[in-house]
This record gives C-alpha cells, structure tokens and sequence, in this order.
C-alpha cells in the first residue's frame, strides 16, 4: 500500500539516504536475470525462482521477462534453524552456525555438470541424494513444498498451455543442496541454482564474497542495482 511505502522512504530519509527507487523483491528476482531473454534463450521459457531468504521464501514464476505468479511463504531458513537447534539442544546462534557448515560440505556442491547452462556458475544441477540422517527441520520443509505445490497448481489452472519447466533456487539458504533437491523431487521438475553473478568477469577481488563461487543470496541485491530510478 502507499501508506507502507511512504513509511519506507520516511525511514531512508530519516536515516540520509536518498531513495531514487521503490521496487518489490519479486521484481528485482526477475530484472538480475532479465539478461538471460537477450541472447538465443526461449523469449517465453517458464521458470519459477525460488528465493529462499531466513525469514521467508519468495516464489516467482515468469514467462520470459514476464512476470506471472508471485508469492510469499512464511516458512524459511530461520523457522528450520529453531527446530534444529530444539532436536540438537542448541542454541539458535549455534544451530544457524551449524546449519551453514552442513550446507557447505552437502551434495551436489561440489563439481558443475558439463553444461551448466547461463543461470549458475560453479554449481552442480541439483541431483537426488538423500540426507543421511532425520532432518529436524523436515516440518518447515513439508510446509514449503506444500505452499508450493499449491502455486504451480494455480499457474497450471491459469496458464494450461505454459507448464513450469525449472526451478531456480536463489537466497542464502539455497546453499543446502539436500533441502533443494527435496523440495525439486517433490514437485518433479528439474532445478539448479542461480547465479546473478555469472554474466560478470571477476576483475578485483570482492571483501567477503567469493566471485569465483555462486552467489545465489545476491540475486535481489543485483536485481535493485538494474532497476530504474522511479521516484
């Protein structure tokens, strides 16, 4: 609503910063990849990113450049956090530590496929492997998986003719590869991670990022950077 954006800006402005721009989160998923339609790839290929954030997931489903499904789940990497650090007696500081060491020694990290394709860099196509051990955070995951199959339910009815055929997962908790590849085995369709970065030459290095490995959690960073000044 305009009285939310409004306090937005009141709030930039309050703490001197000159807001040039208002854009939702969902948008910007879709302008860090607009590149993508701009070269031989299919003008009306369906995609639905999956931005997987620690307070909630966003989902957005796209023909081409064209945005068509949007929505936000409340169910992300911090409800999973609580429930491994209550199975593991944790605290939450420590599960979240825990949770983010798991998740760079998982599957499917670790060598790309021989044709990684234009959305990922460095990053293996999401395969089947199955996480050795009860997952506590497996509740937050069914949740998901079920407010997803409802969205593709509901593009499907709308749009009969356009079925999704990838998923893209984005956000920093798209690093724990057995939690995407179970969510991409549960609605059956291929997934693989993105990489907003990918287009760009690393020149300098970067102070906390490794360019030369995905960066799935900078896809609404970059996709601001791209947007237009419309205030």
């Amino acid at each position: 609503s305009r009285d939310t954006v409004m306090c937005y800006i009141d709030l930039a402005r309050r703490s001197r910063l000159d807001v040039v721009g208002m854009h939702s989160e969902h948008l910007t998923i879709l302008r860090a990849f607009s590149h993508l339609y701009r070269g031989g790839e299919d003008p009306q290929q369906v995609l639905c990113f999956i931005d997987l954030g620690a307070a909630t997931t966003k989902v957005v489903i796209a023909h081409g450049t064209q945005l068509t499904f949007a929505k936000t789940i409340h169910a992300a990497g911090d409800h999973i956090t609580r429930q491994v650090a209550a199975a593991r007696n944790l605290s939450f500081a420590k599960a979240r530590r825990a949770r983010i060491e798991e998740a760079a020694g998982g599957a499917g990290v670790g060598s790309p496929p021989p044709d990684p394709g234009p959305l990922v860099r460095g990053a293996a196509t999401l395969g089947t492997t199955v996480a050795a051990e009860a997952d506590p955070g497996a509740d937050t995951l069914d949740c998901l998986i079920d407010e997803l199959q409802m969205c593709l339910r509901y593009h499907q009815s709308v749009f009969p003719d356009h079925p999704v055929q990838k998923l893209v997962f984005l956000g920093g908790e798209s690093r724990d590869a057995n939690r995407c590849q179970a969510v991409a085995r549960a609605v059956r369709i291929a997934a693989q991670r993105g990489d907003p970065f990918a287009r760009f030459a690393q020149t300098e290095p970067a102070a906390g990022v490794d360019l030369n490995q995905p960066q799935p959690g900078w896809a609404v960073p970059m996709g601001l950077c791209l947007s237009e000044a419309n205030l």
